[in-house]
């Protein structure tokens, strides 16, 4: 990408995530495939290159070609010449989606799990690979004569 936000390289992988082929994305500007950012943070991103610096794992959501939102983590560095000057942009996008709404459900379920275990009026022990005692729900005190472990 040159540094004024031109595609100047497209691989098979881009096409796959994006839906455009290499023809059709060469000599756009990059943010025609964003989404939900405004020209000032396009714009900033390309100033902090063009000073050499680079930007690491940065979450945002992209639009592919059908128009559909995918989750991305894009890197995105200073390609430098002998001389040290910056003169053009390396990016990476590496599709998020799976991993965000897995890391989600989990939450879900790790939160469902616990209000279940915290609210329960049943006698729930939980031990460990060991068989020892791990944590015990709240209405185990009585009956073991052990209370909650946090």
């Amino acid at each position: 990408m040159s540094l004024d936000g031109t595609i100047t390289g497209w691989n098979s992988a881009a096409e796959r995530l994006f839906g455009y082929s290499g023809s059709r994305s060469d000599g756009q500007k990059h943010y025609s495939h964003r989404s939900a950012r405004s020209q000032s943070e396009v714009q900033d991103t390309l100033r902090r290159i063009g000073w050499g610096e680079s930007i690491e794992h940065n979450e945002t959501v992209r639009l592919r070609k059908d128009g559909s939102a995918v989750e991305v983590s894009l890197s995105i560095s200073p390609i430098k010449a002998p001389s040290g000057a910056t003169i053009g942009i390396s990016k990476v996008a590496r599709d998020t989606t799976e991993t965000n709404q897995t890391r989600l459900t989990l939450r879900q379920q790790t939160e469902e799990r616990r209000r279940i275990f915290e609210t329960s009026q049943d006698l729930i022990l939980v031990l460990d690979s060991r068989d020892s005692w791990f944590r015990s729900a709240r209405a185990a005190k009585p009956y073991w004569g052990i209370g909650p472990r946090r």
